[in-house]
Order: structure tokens, then C-alpha cells, then sequence
């Protein structure tokens, strides 16, 4: 797999990365941006996500509320996320809409505190507030992830907190701590826009002025180096033992299906972090779940931060009557004897298959494609990370997984955490612009699309009957197959209501010569993952990465215009 990327640094330190893909006439332009909750600094907790919304609520050219529409009007969507990492704003559009998007992406980077005045900060700390009601406090496990960050990590370290961040910080926070947040961290050496579409790299070189004025703040000022960098923090998860916290639950409430999955904040890369693919071979919950019948579902996930920390999550729903303590001894017996015997090699061809599948199928879309671009160039300097990855991950062999295994129930050294700043281009500090020379420039004009149609597809019979629909769709990594059959609700026969249900679940459970067990678990797990990404407005798939956003990080909660059916369409936040 490969994919043709054109990489250039603006004067300004602004790093472009271009990945053309002229399949259909839409462009995504994604940029991230490195600053999440893990800068924030004690008493200014939330002030990375509440930007977030504040970058949608107008700059100086662009009125409040206009970024929305102006996009969706021409048939683009759009949104943005918070995390622990980083800070990212994305959107897809006509290719013929690219230079309206780049205009308002350079005006809301380079001109937003003209319009972040009392009266717009207090509006989005109230939406903030709703959010948090929303999401945290009025939702079963809504605390869950929020507890697990404040237990695992101690008073003072970056993750101890949760995006959200807290309430009475924002309640305190004054326009001008608002200012000098956005001011330290908004600058174009930690910032990296990906463009992927219907875009020539000449083009996507082309808007070079907007984007170049767009970093740079008014009247010249320098960033850069001498912002200020991550504050140090405290030791991190202590060494042995175990550190609990217990929550009161409402009872009989399943937990949401996301605390168990990916973020898509930042994995630990293969290289990196070996706890991702370690926690995923866990053996014991399909026993747990279909033989002993102890727990009505087990989830198993990680988490890796860009410095390395990782968490590694096994959820269990308890079944009723079953005792809490000897189940989690149960599951920790299981987690200790994996460590000390690792994988089998079945194990792990297993585990390596379902990360190709998964991986293939996250670039296959512009969207996707541009993020996976945007995340390692962003956070680990590294774009061709998606050319490379499905070497990377044929390298991972069961010797390997195990000792990362046995180096897991010891917990990370303690340490610093701290992001070293990337140089502009040229000596280390950002060049200045001199506004006289730089004028305002115009909003850009939408070009109407040119000619193009869907492929056709052919349609083969095959000998039994069948026919079938085959899309050929170049530069795709994955064959999708999907059978559809003409017998629903209204084929059953009266008395026997439900049997169309019954028969399409029978499908699902092997045949004669095929016992599909493992595939259907996978599968089901695929789509419940799926299904929970939908409801957050995630991408379906994931990334090979961390992927899906858990409770604890924090979208927008800007509501996106319901207009002509459109949804909130990879929007994570809101």
C-alpha cells in the first residue's frame, strides 16, 4: 500500500502535507493542531477544548456562527475535537469549495481573538457546562473514564484530568487567561494541515498567502520556540500493587460499549508503546462471557499518549449475582498468566489479521486517509507512518508481544513529560509578515463541479443465480462484500411472526463446514464498535490506532445545523 504524499514547510513553520486522490471531486483539508488538556496548566483546566467551540463562533472576517453554514451550504461537513494531545479541526468539501475552506481555516487561526469578547467566552463556557451535564453527569459510567484518569495518574500529571476540564476553572478563567491560552499554542510550528481529494499538489501549494497570513498574528508577533512548553509534571501510575476507586452506579445499567475502545487521540505506535496489541490477545473474555457466564460482556482496549504513558482497559460487565472481587481476581489471574506466557501464534495471526482489515479500511476514505496523515505528522514527525504501518505491524511476532506483556504489570518509571517545540524553518523562530503588505484577501468564490458520474458497475450472474453488483474503485486495499436478500417482515407466514429475525441471526451462527463463532464475535465486536462511533459521530473505522473517543475526552457541543438531511457527519464533537 502506498500513498503519494507531498510534504512542504511554509516560512512560517506551518508544515503542508498533500495526498492527491482525484476518485470523486471532494477534498478534505484536516489540521491538527498540538496543544490538548495535557497543556493546560493547574487552575486552567478545559481551556483546550473549550477553544474548540470558540473557533466556530466567528473571527474578525467570518461572523459568529458563520463557519457552519458557510461550509454546509455547499455541501460540505465539518467539526472538530479536544484530547489529551492535541486539538483537531477537519472538513470535506466540493474541490471546487477548497480555497472558501483554506480562507476560513487562515482567518479563524490568525484573527480569532477579535472576536473572543466577554459576552461570546461566557455563551460557549454555558455550552460547555451543558455538555459536561450531558455527557458526564446524566449518563450512566458517565464519571467512569474521569475516575480511571484521577486514580491511575497522580494530582499534578498532564492526564490526571479530563478534557472536559474543570468547571470553576472556566467559571474563573477572564477573557484576557483566554487570550494568552490561545496566543501560547496556536501558532503554525505546532500545527500540521493535511489536504486530501481532488487536489494537484501544485494547488494545494497555491493558497500558500492565505494560509502563511493566517499564522501570523497581528502586527508580526514571534512564537515558537520561546512559547512556553508543557509544564513538568509529577511521577507517574505507581510501581506494584493496585490503585482502585469505587463509584456508585445506578444498577443493572450496561456500560457504554465506547469505555472499552480505542481514542482517537494518540496510540502508542508499534514501535512505541507495546501495550495496544498486547491487551488485545487477552484470551478470557469469550470464556467469561459464553462458558462460565460471569460477565455479561468484556472489553479490552488501550490507550497510548504521545510520551508514552499507556492505559490498558479491561471492562466487564458483572452478571447478576456474580461477586465483583472474584471476578476481577479471575480477570487479573488471566492477565498475569498471559503476561508470563504470551501469545500463541494462532493468537497472533488472528490479531495481525483483524489489524490489517482494520487498518485497510481506515485510509479508504479521503477523511480518514487525512487524519491518520495529520496524527503522525503531528505527533510523531512521522507522515509516511501510513505507508508503513502494515510493515511495521509484520515485524510484531509473538517473542515480541510477550515481552512487551511482561513489562506491563510494572508500571511506567517515573519521569517528565514534556513536548519539545518544532523550529520554524530557518533559525528557530517564525518569520513576520508586515500586515501593510499583507492585505485582507477577498472570500474566495465557490467553483462550480465540472463533469463526473459514479463508475458503473458490472453485473456478472453467477452460475447458481446470483447476480451481482461488482464496483471496481481504484486505489482502494479492501474487497467489501455485501448479500442482500429479498425476504423480510412481510414474507412471514401468519402464526409464525419473527422467523425472518430468527433465520438472518441462524446465518450468523456456522454452517455444516464452517463454525463461525470467532468470525461472528469479531464481527459483532466490529459492528457494536461501529454503532458506538456513529452515535459520537466518529469515522466508523478506526485507524490501526487508538480509535474511538472514550467518555473521557470531550468534543464540541456546538450543534451542527440539521439541514437537508445532513447529519453531524464525522463530526466528533457536538
Amino acid at each position: 500500500m502506498h500513498f503519494t504524499l507531498e510534504e512542504h514547510t511554509l516560512a512560517n513553520g506551518l508544515r503542508v502535507v498533500v495526498q492527491p486522490d482525484h476518485t470523486t471531486p471532494t477534498v478534505t483539508v484536516n489540521l491538527w493542531v498540538g496543544v490538548g488538556s495535557r497543556h493546560e496548566e493547574p487552575g486552567r483546566t478545559g481551556f483546550a477544548h473549550l477553544f474548540e467551540h470558540l473557533m466556530f463562533r466567528g473571527s474578525a472576517h467570518v461572523d459568529n456562527g458563520e463557519h457552519f453554514p458557510a461550509l454546509m451550504g455547499v455541501g460540505g461537513r465539518l467539526n472538530a475535537t479536544t484530547w489529551f494531545d492535541r486539538t483537531n479541526y477537519f472538513e470535506t468539501i466540493p474541490s471546487g469549495a477548497l480555497e472558501l475552506a483554506l480562507w476560513l481555516e487562515a482567518d479563524r487561526h490568525a484573527n480569532l481573538l477579535a472576536a473572543v469578547n466577554r459576552a461570546n467566552l461566557d455563551n460557549q463556557r454555558d455550552v460547555v457546562k451543558e455538555e459536561k451535564r450531558q455527557r458526564y453527569d446524566n449518563q450512566p459510567y458517565g464519571q467512569a473514564l474521569s475516575t480511571v484518569y484521577a486514580t491511575i495518574f497522580p494530582e499534578g500529571h498532564p492526564y490526571h484530568h479530563p478534557t472536559i476540564g474543570s468547571m470553576e476553572d472556566l467559571d474563573a478563567a477572564s477573557v484576557q487567561d483566554v487570550h494568552d491560552f490561545f496566543t501560547a499554542h496556536y501558532a503554525p510550528d505546532n500545527t500540521v494541515m493535511t489536504i486530501v481529494g481532488d487536489v494537484t499538489a501544485e494547488r494545494g501549494r497555491r493558497p500558500r498567502r492565505a494560509v502563511l497570513r493566517a499564522h501570523h498574528p497581528p502586527g508580526g508577533a514571534t512564537t515558537g520556540p520561546g512559547r512556553p512548553p508543557s509544564a513538568p509534571h509529577g511521577a507517574g501510575p505507581g510501581r506494584g500493587g493496585r490503585r482502585g476507586a469505587q463509584r456508585p452506579h445506578p444498577p443493572r445499567l450496561p456500560p457504554p460499549c465506547r469505555r472499552g475502545q480505542h481514542p482517537p487521540g494518540v496510540p502508542g505506535r508499534l514501535d512505541g508503546a507495546r501495550l495496544p496489541g498486547w491487551v488485545e490477545l487477552l484470551p478470557a473474555g469469550a470464556a467469561l462471557v459464553l462458558d462460565q457466564q460471569v460477565a455479561n460482556s468484556v472489553d479490552v482496549g488501550a490507550m497510548g499518549f504521545v510520551d508514552g504513558v499507556s492505559l490498558g482497559l479491561v471492562v466487564a460487565d458483572v452478571a447478576e449475582g456474580v461477586d465483583t472481587d472474584a471476578l476481577e481476581e479471575q480477570v487479573c489471574a488471566e492477565l498475569t498468566a498471559f503476561a508470563d506466557e504470551g501469545p500463541t501464534p494462532e493468537q497472533m495471526e488472528a490479531v495481525r489479521a483483524r489489524a490489517e482489515r482494520g487498518w485497510l479500511s481506515s485510509p479508504a476514505a479521503k477523511d480518514e486517509r487525512a487524519d491518520i496523515i495529520g496524527h503522525y505528522t503531528c505527533l510523531h514527525d512521522d507522515p509516511e507512518y501510513v505507508n508503513t504501518f502494515l510493515d511495521r505491524l509484520a515485524e510484531v511476532t509473538p517473542r515480541r508481544r510477550a515481552r512487551g506483556g511482561r513489562q506491563v504489570p510494572a508500571a511506567a518509571e517515573p519521569g517528565r513529560c514534556r513536548l519539545p517545540r518544532r523550529a520554524a524553518a530557518g533559525g528557530g523562530r517564525m518569520s513576520t509578515v508586515d500586515e501593510a503588505s499583507t492585505p485582507v484577501q477577498p472570500r474566495p468564490e465557490v467553483t462550480p463541479p465540472g463533469e463526473w458520474s459514479f463508475p458503473q458497475p458490472r453485473e456478472p450472474v453467477l452460475p447458481n443465480g446470483i447476480r451481482a453488483l461488482v464496483h471496481d474503485v481504484p486505489g482502494q486495499y479492501v474487497v467489501s462484500v455485501r448479500v442482500t436478500v429479498p425476504v423480510a417482515l412481510r414474507h412471514e407466514p401468519p402464526a409464525v411472526e419473527g422467523v425472518a429475525r430468527i433465520m438472518a441471526r441462524l446465518l450468523d451462527e456456522g454452517t455444516l463446514h464452517a463454525r463461525a463463532a470467532g468470525a461472528v464475535r469479531a464481527a459483532r465486536a466490529t459492528r457494536r464498535r461501529d454503532r458506538c462511533r456513529h452515535e459520537r459521530g466518529l469515522p466508523r473505522h478506526g485507524h490501526g490506532r487508538a480509535a474511538a473517543q472514550p467518555r473521557g475526552g470531550a468534543g464540541a457541543a456546538h450543534r451542527v445545523p440539521e439541514r437537508a438531511g445532513l447529519r453531524r457527519d464525522r463530526g466528533r464533537a457536538g
